[in-house]
């Protein structure tokens, strides 16, 4: 998976780890997520990434 969508989902995240939040408030973040990781493009390849079920690295060490 490309590491742009963990660091995406990690930023995302690492909000919830600071304070405890409603579930509200982290499905409103997970939406969030989902929508940058969409907006940059990044969501066929991951969704793809998880259909091949593959979890080898590529050449340059990124997910395939």
């Amino acid at each position: 998976m490309n590491v742009q969508v963990w660091k995406i989902v990690a930023t995302k995240w690492r909000t919830l780890e600071e304070t405890v939040q409603p579930l509200s408030i982290v499905e409103e973040i997970t939406i969030k997520a989902v929508k940058e990781i969409k907006d940059k493009g990044l969501l066929q390849s991951s969704l793809d990434y998880l259909k091949s079920g593959s979890s080898e690295l590529d050449n340059d060490g990124d997910w395939p």
